[in-house]
């Protein structure tokens, strides 16, 4: 049939790829733009950088695997770009035993005046940069931890969807000219019930029911996502780990299993510095002649962590008074709430990437110390 030529083309054109490939008397290095329905595969010349063959197939991980195993002696590395595949091609290949690396999209260099741009170039562009040195592989998870990561990240959209499940509410009371009920600023039940039981015109009636509906259902799908990570906290690797980040003033059960999740081998970053890169928690430098300066946050690293960090840093700062001196200097020294409240919260992951290193607990401010004053005044948040 059709579907059996079309194999055997695929087939043949692998074989005549692996013919050129053994001629080629150095490393090499590999490039693979990923998709949902193809791969494009680019082999480069480990030292010269020139373009030694390309092919460009189905998404089918076991026939990519049975191609560069072909090749396995003169594979160098193979690297392709994290994105909504996730890292299963990056733990198969890895099965096999081939050099495999996974790079952030941030992370790669971008040509200037590019006119074309096609899956064949885009995979010979991460060959030629890994070639020269200039990517920077990112950690690969197991698929335990990928799963706990991906429970934590489910958890903070249900989250989100519950917010959006309000906000069409609101608006469609203010856009309906409908006065709120009272303590739906804080959706108390009472306030739920007038909701239900108010008297509208028209369809306006069954249109709040459906607005109702989905609040109902947002509730319960959150209060599902939170029954699992309560679960997931109590297993035998994370109970006690789990237990010593909360001792922290302001971190509770959800910041404590996101640190450790999405940290996931806290072992592999050597200085704190990196883990505050990892966590997007690091200043851009500018620096041009002989003047130098700290720009907004690098658009590089963890954005869920980093979100969860500056939560649960402006808890610890009402709670902890080391941490409210701290906050308190970083905003007199920057004249920015929304700095200084970056600053505690790249001290904060720190503290708890050292706790998890060392198993060590965590020191409270000195006995004794003056409490912390009035909670701080919170701002909107800015983009960063």
């Amino acid at each position: 049939g059709d579907g059996d030529m079309s194999q055997c083309s695929v087939r043949s054109r692998e074989s005549k790829l692996v013919r050129e490939l053994k001629g080629v008397q150095e490393a090499l290095v590999v490039g693979i733009d990923v998709h949902k329905r193809s791969y494009a595969v680019a082999f480069v010349r480990a030292s010269s950088r020139a373009v030694a063959a390309g092919i460009t197939m189905p998404a089918d991980v076991k026939a990519l695997g049975r191609l560069l195993g072909r090749v396995r002696e003169q594979l160098h590395l193979c690297v392709y770009e994290a994105g909504p595949t996730g890292f299963g091609l990056a733990r198969a290949l890895q099965a096999l035993g081939l050099p495999v690396g996974v790079v952030s999209l941030g992370s790669i260099p971008r040509a200037t005046g590019q006119d074309n741009k096609t899956d064949p170039i885009d995979a010979r562009r991460l060959a030629e940069y890994a070639a020269g040195g200039l990517l920077r592989c990112i950690a690969v998870p197991t698929e335990k931890e990928d799963e706990e990561r991906q429970l934590l990240r489910h958890r903070a959209k249900a989250r989100k969807d519950l917010t959006k499940a309000k906000n069409r509410i609101k608006m469609f009371l203010l856009y309906n000219g409908i006065k709120e009920p009272k303590g739906l600023g804080q959706w108390s039940v009472s306030a739920v019930a007038e909701l239900e039981r108010m008297t509208l015109r028209g369809l306006l009636r069954e249109e709040l029911d459906m607005l109702l509906s989905a609040l109902r259902f947002a509730k319960s799908h959150l209060a599902s996502y939170e029954a699992l990570v309560r679960r997931l906290a109590k297993r035998g690797d994370h109970t006690e780990d789990c237990r010593r980040l909360r001792e922290i003033p302001g971190v509770g059960l959800l910041t404590a299993m996101t640190v450790q999740v999405e940290l996931f081998c806290p072992q592999r970053f050597h200085r704190p510095e990196q883990v505050a890169r990892y966590a997007g928690l690091c200043p851009r430098l500018k620096q041009s002649g002989q003047t130098s300066s700290t720009a907004q946050l690098t658009t590089n690293g963890n954005r869920h962590l980093r979100h969860v960090l500056i939560q649960s840093a402006w808890r610890w700062v009402r709670q902890d008074a080391t941490a409210r001196a701290r906050y308190e200097h970083l905003r007199e020294r920057t004249g920015c709430a929304q700095k200084a409240i970056v600053g505690v919260a790249r001290k904060l992951v720190m503290i708890m990437w050292r706790m998890l290193v060392d198993r060590t607990r965590y020191k409270p401010s000195v006995a004794g110390a003056t409490p912390a004053p009035a909670a701080p005044a919170r701002p909107t948040p800015a983009a960063t």
